[in-house]
Parts: C-alpha cells; structure tokens; sequence
C-alpha cells in the first residue's frame, strides 16, 4: 500500500470542502493522535482510524496496514456483532457486547459508544421501550457529539453510527429534538453533509430514514409545498435502491397530500388524476410484495376518499 494513505485522503478531503482537522477529529481523538493517523504510526487503535475515516464519509476497507496485531481481536468482534445484527441474531448480539466490553478500556469512549450503540439497537428492534432507546442513544452520541445540542451547532460531520442515533432521538422526540424547527435543522444539516461528501454504503439507507423524518415534521407544520419537496427527495432517494417498501409508503404519503392540498382548489380535476396514479403505484408495490393489509387500506382510501375503485 502506498506509503502515507490516511494523511493522503484526510489532506485531500480537507482542501475539498475546506474544512479544519478539527472538524473531522473533534469528539473521536485528540489534536496529536490526529496527527499521528495522519503520519500512518502504527501504534494508533484502530477504531479511531476507522472513526475518523466514517467522519468523513469513507470505509475502512484499504487501510488495513494500520491494523494492529493487537487490534485484530476487537475487529473481528465488532464485525461478528454488525453480521449477527444484520441477521437478527440478538442473543448473539448481546453476548458479543458482553465479551467485547471484557477486552476493551473502560476509559476508551469509542469502544464504549460502539457497545452503547448496538445495545440501543436491541432495545430499538421490537419499538416497545422508546424511554430506553433514547437513552443509550443520548449517552452514546454525547461521547464523540457533547455540543451537539447547542442550537447554533451546523456544517457537522457525521458517522453512520452518530447519524443512526440522532434519528433514533429525532423519531422519539426527546429532550431538545421535541419542537420541530431544532428537528428540521438537524436533520437538514444532515442531509447536507450526506448529499455533499458521503460515500458509504448505506448512502440511501440513512438519507431516506433522514427524509422520511422530514415529511412527518412537514405534516405537522401544515407546510404543503415543503411537504412535497420532502417527499420527492425521498423518492429520489430510494429510486433504484432496495427500499421498494419505502417507495410504496411515499406514494400513498404523497397522494393523501395532494388530495388534502388540491382539493380545496379551483375545482380543477388534474389533482385528482395525480392523486389516483400514486394511489395505483403504492397499491401496485404493497401487491407485489404481498403486504395486503397496507393494500387494503390503499383500496379503503380510493373509494371513501376518491370515490374511485383501485384494481391491478
């Protein structure tokens, strides 16, 4: 590998977007240990590496050479937890953050917020216990975010991890995510980051988690046109990617607000023809993938609403 990568790719980031190294490092090392990443030393936790690097936007996947011997172990058990996750192996999950928290520093807050992390994720898996997953959220993102609250805070870089854990505090509403305009410029600053300079897998994924929380901002605001820029944004955003579920929820999220905006109007019927198309495109998707109680209530909605009978 060539000599020097991490300092390659942080240098050339920074000049990109014009950004501080402190931008990238605050919150995950301090101003030295950047330096040394930098330098390529190779007696840096690999975590940090890998911290920093999803800061900004880019995998870990080439940067192997700063793996230490005696980071190996940690690795492999971070990566059995995400795979046991990704499977639905909670038990599993929940052993592996137990033996990891056994041969990780106490005092090392990246280690502690990845076990934080995935121990909210098991809270969060079956939407019962939302006082629970706000706090391991609030604890875990206060590790590598503290300012993060303060209303003046924007242009943030963000991990996937962070991004998750914010839209796990912004789905519950808690603490200083409850009024709406700190919702709305939170998420936005998020989506700013992402659309500008992130690369990772999970692009779509997040975003779209990110512009559907936007749309229920929205709808609470009675801000139609906005509303309907959001939902075309989340359109966009899972357009060609795996969340076809997504697609069919927005397609009926979009027609109701088209009804409820256009019908009020001048009478013309136009609203009435694009209403109906969305209504077929959601019913079509939840037919498909044989989701029928979310068609049936597609089909409910045509004929009280619309007066209009969906077939396929």
């Amino acid at each position: 590998m060539e000599k020097n990568t991490f300092g390659k790719v942080s240098a050339s980031y920074r000049k990109r977007y014009g950004l501080q190294r402190k931008v990238i490092y605050e919150g995950i090392c301090s101003p030295t240990t950047f330096t040394r990443a930098e330098t390529e030393e190779r007696n840096l936790d690999f975590l940090v590496i890998e911290t920093l690097l999803a800061r900004m936007g880019k995998r870990s996947v080439g940067f192997e050479s700063m793996l230490r011997e005696e980071d190996g172990a940690l690795w492999e058990k971070r990566l059995e937890i995400k795979v046991a996750m990704s499977n639905g192996d909670y038990p599993a999950v929940d052993r592996g953050i137990q033996e990891y928290r056994l041969q990780v520093s106490q005092e090392n807050w990246l280690h502690e917020q990845f076990c934080l992390y995935y121990e909210m994720k098991l809270a969060e898996r079956n939407g019962k216990d939302q006082d629970k997953v706000c706090k391991l959220a609030a604890r875990a993102l206060a590790l590598t975010k503290e300012k993060f609250d303060l209303p003046d805070q924007q242009n943030n870089l963000y991990t996937p991890m962070e991004m998750d854990m914010l839209l796990a505090l912004v789905r519950n509403r808690q603490g200083e995510w409850k009024a709406s305009c700190r919702v709305e410029s939170g998420l936005l600053d998020i989506v700013r980051y992402m659309e500008i300079c992130y690369q990772e897998d999970r692009h779509e994924d997040i975003e779209g988690d990110v512009w559907l929380e936007l749309i229920k901002v929205s709808e609470c605001s009675d801000e139609n046109g906005k509303e309907l820029y959001y939902i075309e944004k989340a359109l966009k955003c899972f357009d060609g990617t795996t969340g076809i579920r997504r697609l069919a929820e927005l397609h009926f999220i979009k027609a109701k607000l088209i009804e409820r905006w256009k019908r009020a109007g001048d009478g013309c019927k136009d609203w009435l023809r694009e209403c109906m198309e969305e209504c077929r495109m959601a019913h079509t998707i939840y037919a498909i993938m044989g989701m029928d109680r979310e068609r049936n209530a597609v089909e409910k909605y045509c004929e009280e609403e619309l007066q209009w009978h969906i077939t396929i």
